[in-house]
């Protein structure tokens, strides 16, 4: 790629996202050879000049003061790629989600992918759920209200991790337990000493002695021990 056209396609990409500011969607819509966005975060692909103004006029309706904060641009053969911050105020609804009155910052990249010195395609990245959180309406899964909210959303699968995980703590049990009881029966013990009377009683003592306590429960075991000691 010579420097003539890094530095033509370096103004285009710039001209594109500052005509975005201001809302001048003709000069934003004359940066494309093709117009086209690709949302990848929520699968959305607008093409051609009249989906692509569908996408303007929705999304500042939700976000009436919607701009953008250049970082850095990025170029390769055939794109530019842009980090910048998207930032905007909730004041309007958008699909099913009724305005907030939020606002919001996302850092984003976008792939300005090039034929010549047009733009043929913007492809956009980001963390969806970062602006979700800022409008108040997802919360931080490692969070009180993201725990409750994750757990109400889908019992089933945070039911298998759980069995998931009790089926990992008790396994290490089971696996000493096997490798340390003698199930063979005493030669004089009768009918009562079978191997499968031994493994219940051997089991039972064992999972006495490898019960995990917390340090109270500890404290109060060992405080009966001393009572019951002659």
């Amino acid at each position: 790629m010579s420097d003539d056209l890094r530095r033509r396609r370096d103004a285009v990409v710039r001209e594109h996202m500052e005509s975005e500011n201001h809302h001048d969607f003709d000069t934003t819509i004359g940066t494309f050879a093709h117009p086209r966005y690709e949302i990848v975060a929520t699968g959305d692909v607008y093409d051609g000049e009249e989906e692509v103004r569908a996408y303007f006029a929705e999304t500042r309706t939700a976000f009436p003061d919607q701009r953008n904060e250049l970082v850095a641009l990025h170029h390769a053969d055939d794109a530019v790629i842009a980090e910048f911050d998207l930032l905007g105020t909730h004041l309007g609804p958008i699909r099913a989600l009724p305005p907030t009155g939020r606002s919001f910052r996302c850092r984003m990249a976008a792939l300005f992918l090039f034929e010549g010195d047009r733009i043929v395609c913007e492809r956009v990245y980001f963390d969806q759920a970062t602006i979700m959180r800022q409008l108040g309406v997802a919360h931080d899964p490692a969070s009180i209200a993201g725990r409750a909210a994750t757990l109400v959303s889908h019992p089933v699968t945070i039911g298998r991790a759980l069995l998931r995980r009790l089926r990992r703590t008790a396994r290490p049990i089971v696996t000493g337990w096997l490798t340390s009881v003698d199930v063979r029966p005493a030669p004089d013990a009768g009918s009562c000493a079978t191997p499968s009377w031994r493994m219940i009683v051997a089991w039972s003592k064992y999972t006495r002695s490898h019960t995990i306590r917390s340090p109270s429960k500890r404290k109060s075991a060992a405080m009966r021990q001393r009572k019951e000691r002659p």
